[in-house]
């Protein structure tokens, strides 16, 4: 996967269910994709916080991409006030607020570093039992793409499985990859919902929307394992 800053539950889902979570910094960094930016409740029913990055190439990769200096003088704290503008009255914002700005004031400019943070940080604070790899520490054939990419990936890392988040039955053929010794499964979410407030409920907010309204035992033992592998 891609690295996501503070993604949605279903993230964390998928590295529940994985031995090796592998995230990808040697591939090109996606526009208007979820890398340095997410959601959070709103007024309006939600608004994206964003990760500002120094001007560069479109063709960059992730694990080349620069935070602004903007962001790291004045944008970290303006996000952290807009979360507590939004959740400050949540039943778990004082048990979480810690591990949050410990999050967004991470001292790093590079944009993979500190995202990556974000994840293991939560994935700590989860208890999730899964070995992190960085894609460029596996010395994969740059000329791979899709299928071929994702298969190397499963014989560098002596794969038997491979989860996949439910999007991707349109992209990655079962026969293929049991051709290669490979079970391929996909992880299908079931439907979360949660008090916010008196709001209507928003899907698929950043985790730090979860973590401000259950605690850490209903995520861990409830939230997180309802998923169906197909």
């Amino acid at each position: 996967m891609q690295p996501y800053f503070m993604p949605y539950l279903g993230y964390f889902q998928l590295i529940e269910s994985v031995d090796q979570f592998v995230i990808y910094d040697d591939v090109e960094y996606t526009k208007r994709g979820w890398i340095n930016r997410n959601r959070i409740l709103s007024s309006n029913g939600w608004d994206y916080f964003t990760i500002p990055l120094v001007k560069d190439s479109d063709y960059e990769k992730i694990g080349s991409r620069t935070i602004s200096s903007d962001f790291v003088l004045n944008g970290r704290r303006s996000i952290l006030r807009k979360i507590e503008g939004v959740y400050r009255k949540a039943p778990y914002y004082g048990s979480v607020i810690s591990v949050i700005e410990s999050i967004i004031m991470y001292d790093e400019i590079s944009l993979f570093r500190y995202v990556m943070h974000s994840i293991l940080e939560i994935s700590n604070w989860l208890e999730l039992n899964c070995q992190f790899v960085v894609s460029s520490s596996l010395d994969l054939d740059s000329s791979c793409k899709g299928s071929d990419r994702v298969l190397e990936i499963c014989s560098r890392t002596g794969a038997s499985h491979y989860h996949n988040p439910i999007g991707g039955v349109s992209l990655y053929e079962r026969d293929r990859f049991l051709d290669n010794a490979i079970n391929l499964r996909f992880l299908k979410p079931e439907g979360i919902v949660y008090p916010q407030f008196q709001n209507e409920f928003e899907p698929s907010l950043s985790i730090l929307d979860v973590m401000m309204f259950n605690s850490k035992d209903e995520i861990q033992n409830g939230l997180i394992k309802r998923y169906t592998l197909i």
